[in-house]
C-alpha cells in the first residue's frame, strides 16, 4: 500500500458550516447519504450530506432539521407521550431494571439532562436521539419529513422515547454503543463518569448478574407497546471521535 500526502486541492470535497463547535458527528441513511451533528451547545442538526456536496442537487444548502433547544423538545416528547400512560410510578418501582413498571416516557419525562449522540438502526432505517438523566439513557426516533412529492427533506419531528437503559449507571453516561448478534441477543455497552462500562442485554428476560471486573449485566427496560423494528440494536451510523 504506496500512501502519500494529499494536498487541499486533491483531497477537499465540501465543507458546511454548523456555526458552533461539533463535539460529534454520524453519516446514516442505505446508502449513507445523510449526517448528523451534536455541537458543543447541545443542539442537534441534520443535513442531507449527498445533496450538500453535489453542485447541481437540488438541495442540500443548509440543515433540513435543527433541534437548538433539543434537551427541551425530547422532555416535551416524553411528557407529552407519559400523559397518556398515567401517572409516573414512584423512584423506588422505576429504578429497577427487570420487572419496572416505569415505560421510557415516564422516566425521562421531569427532564433530559445531556445528550449522548445519536444511533441508527439499519433494518428498520431508523436514526434515534440519544439522551440521558443522570445514569438512565433514553432513544428518541427522529420523523423525517420530505417534501410534497417527494424529493428533499424539510424536516424532522422527535418522538417520544422507545427504549431506555436504566439501574446500572450512578453518574452521566457518555458512550452508548448498541450491536446485532449473530449469535444470540442484541445487548448494549455504555460507558459513564462512574468509571463503569456495562454489558446490557436486549432481551427483557435476561438474568441480572455481576461480570468480570467493572462489567455488569443487567435488563432493559422497554415500553410495553414497542415494535420489534425499534426493540432491534440501534447501530452508530458510521460515527467519526470526537
Amino acid at each position: 500500500l504506496h500512501c502519500k500526502p494529499l494536498t487541499n486541492d486533491e483531497a477537499f470535497v465540501a465543507a458546511i458550516n454548523v456555526g458552533t463547535s461539533v463535539e460529534e458527528l454520524g453519516m446514516y441513511g442505505a446508502r449513507d447519504e445523510r449526517l448528523w451533528v451534536r455541537t458543543g451547545t447541545e443542539t442537534l442538526h441534520l443535513w442531507e450530506w449527498g445533496r450538500a456536496v453535489t453542485e447541481s442537487a437540488e438541495g442540500g444548502e443548509g440543515a433540513f432539521a435543527e433541534f437548538l433547544e433539543a434537551r427541551d423538545t425530547a422532555t416535551s416528547a416524553a411528557a407529552a407521550a407519559a400523559a397518556t400512560e398515567g401517572a409516573s410510578p414512584s423512584p423506588a418501582d422505576s429504578g429497577a431494571i427487570g420487572g419496572t413498571s416505569a415505560s421510557p416516557s415516564n422516566i425521562f419525562r421531569h427532564g433530559v439532562e445531556y445528550l449522548v449522540g445519536c444511533h441508527y438502526d439499519a433494518p428498520s432505517q431508523q436514526l434515534m436521539l440519544v439522551a440521558g438523566q443522570d445514569g438512565a439513557v433514553g432513544f428518541w426516533p427522529l420523523l423525517e419529513q420530505q417534501a410534497v412529492g417527494g424529493g428533499a427533506l424539510v424536516g424532522a419531528e422527535l418522538q417520544p422515547p422507545v427504549m431506555a437503559l436504566q439501574g446500572a449507571h450512578s453518574g452521566v453516561v457518555r458512550s452508548v454503543q448498541c450491536y446485532d448478534s449473530q449469535q444470540g441477543p442484541a445487548f448494549c455497552i455504555t460507558g459513564g463518569e462512574d468509571a463503569q462500562i456495562c454489558l446490557w442485554s436486549l432481551n427483557p428476560n435476561t438474568p441480572r448478574t455481576q461480570g468480570a471486573g467493572s462489567l455488569t449485566r443487567k435488563g432493559l427496560a422497554l415500553d410495553g407497546g414497542e415494535g420489534e423494528g425499534q426493540r432491534r440494536a440501534h447501530r452508530r451510523g458510521g460515527a467519526r471521535g470526537k
